[in-house]
């Protein structure tokens, strides 16, 4: 008979000692015994939600949420879930189950809101909002949402507000603190830009140190990645993989707010439908899990990977992936932005990949990308980072254009705005699909959803490029930039 009690202690330990995996095994045999232990759920759940297994978590959520009916926290952790696998009319549904529960809970109005604004239903995005601010009126972040749907929903009273709550000597250092820096930049961008520039200084360093893993984050993508690429890749097991389907992925590449959301959404806009599965991150979350399993080992000089493994497991992700499991088709859309550091296994697993390099005005592109904050990109915070970012980026196109000129395009973000018909043309011919006028019309679509920073301009035409919006903005970044920086001012 299982002691449970010592067992869920042994579990606990196992935690501590950040022994995941055997903490997990342990949970499991409490399970079989008591199987509605909401404890041990709750547990294995959080252990899935670390883990970044996004349908793990989802399981074990459903499990909760049927034994713990009224918990509105657990309803929206649960349509959380599901907006990230893409099923937005569940994310909705249990988004909504749980404001019923609970029709005060700020997060999950707030989540609501952004929900919609992402599916382009703006009203009700701004209804969603507007009640955040009157449940918490210190709940900055809604206030920020708002001005990007429409400034004029921002009043002097707001900012006089928000500015209040900026000046307070025991301001919390926050994510949610670090938004009315950026949301006062804002107001002064077009007005005083040495203003705006402090402003966006405030708020970036304030988001970088709300969050300590920030640091290793950026050390691992500024140092630690691209140093590993550099390193001889020595494959064993090379034999034949059992993959379903030969898959034929469209990789869109480029760097924040250079093109790559317009470019998806005028592919994903065609005659053929090819689905889009976001940044799923498939290749980069392999490579750690292979690591974990001691079939991906890095030394001073070379890395070496089970291959048999990597195809499988890559193959497997894909095709298991929410929105390609009963998908027929070969072509897909993967747009995480990190994969062209992992060019090589890529071209090795994918020999047909189609490439969309996504380019943009370096130094247009480092203005765009400070001027935003983007969450999950932690190297954006700084404008030393996000040039050292961009040096690595253009070192690697240059390599992929040499060694596979057939398989990438580049598409020019200033040509594509300025005729878009002949640049779509020939994207479309690229990834071998068929054009239509209609691609250019993807504004009118019903089904259109972004969660990125441009979820707001692709609900419009296209508008032609500005080469001189920038302009004012070279005086700030010109010492940064060094004699062999791909930037030029």
């Amino acid at each position: 008979m299982l002691n449970k009690i010592a067992s869920f202690d042994n579990a606990l330990k196992s935690l501590r000692l950040n022994q995941t995996d055997d903490a997990l095994e342990i949970f499991r045999e409490i399970l079989k015994f008591d199987p509605n232990n909401l404890n041990v759920l709750t547990h294995i759940s959080n252990i899935y939600r670390a883990k970044k297994n996004i349908s793990k978590y989802n399981f074990y959520l459903r499990k909760i949420s049927i034994i713990d009916k009224k918990n509105y926290k657990i309803f929206n952790n649960l349509a959380l879930t599901y907006k990230e696998l893409g099923r937005y009319k569940l994310a909705e549904k249990f988004f909504l189950k749980s404001l019923k529960l609970n029709h005060k809970y700020v997060l999950v109005n707030f989540n609501l809101g952004l929900l919609y604004e992402e599916k382009g239903e703006l009203q009700k995005a701004i209804k969603y909002y507007l009640e955040v601010i009157s449940l918490d009126n210190k709940f900055i972040s809604a206030y920020y949402n708002l001005q990007r749907i429409d400034k004029d929903l921002i009043s002097e009273k707001f900012y006089f507000f928000i500015e209040k709550i900026l000046n307070e000597e025991n301001k919390e250092i926050s994510k949610d603190t670090s938004y009315g820096y950026f949301l006062l930049a804002k107001k002064v961008e077009k007005k005083d830009i040495s203003q705006e520039m402090k402003y966006l200084l405030k708020g970036h360093d304030m988001f970088f140190n709300s969050d300590h893993s920030n640091k290793h984050t950026c050390r691992l993508w500024l140092n630690l990645i691209p140093n590993m690429m550099k390193k001889k890749f020595n494959y064993i097991e090379n034999t034949n993989s059992k993959i379903k389907k030969k898959l034929e992925p469209i990789f869109i590449i480029g760097l924040p707010r250079s093109g790559t959301t317009l470019v998806e959404t005028i592919i994903s806009s065609g005659e053929t439908k090819v689905p889009n599965i976001g940044e799923a991150s498939i290749i980069h979350n392999t490579l750690i899990h292979l690591a974990k399993k001691k079939q991906f080992l890095e030394n001073e000089n070379s890395v070496t990977i089970n291959f048999k493994s990597l195809n499988e497991k890559i193959n497997y992700a894909y095709q298991e992936h929410e929105i390609l499991r009963n998908y027929n088709g070969v072509k897909f859309i993967d747009r995480a932005m990190e994969n062209f550091f992992f060019y090589e296994i890529i071209f090795k697993i994918f020999p047909n990949v189609r490439i969309v390099h996504c380019n943009r005005n370096y130094f247009h592109t480092t203005i765009a990308i400070y001027k935003q904050c983007l969450e999950n990109l932690p190297w954006t915070h700084k404008i030393e980072d996000i040039i050292k970012y961009i040096t690595l980026f253009d070192e690697v196109i240059s390599q992929i254009k040499n060694k596979y000129p057939k398989n990438i395009l580049s598409v020019d973000l200033e040509d594509l705005t300025n005729d878009p018909e002949k640049i779509s043309k020939l994207i479309f011919k690229f990834c071998d699909l068929e054009w239509s006028k209609n691609v250019l019309n993807f504004y009118e679509r019903n089904d259109l959803i972004s969660s990125t920073a441009s979820n707001i301009q692709i609900r419009n035409k296209i508008y032609k490029y500005d080469n001189s919006k920038f302009k004012k903005y070279e005086e700030y970044i010109s010492s940064y930039i060094t004699k062999n920086s791909p930037l030029k001012i």
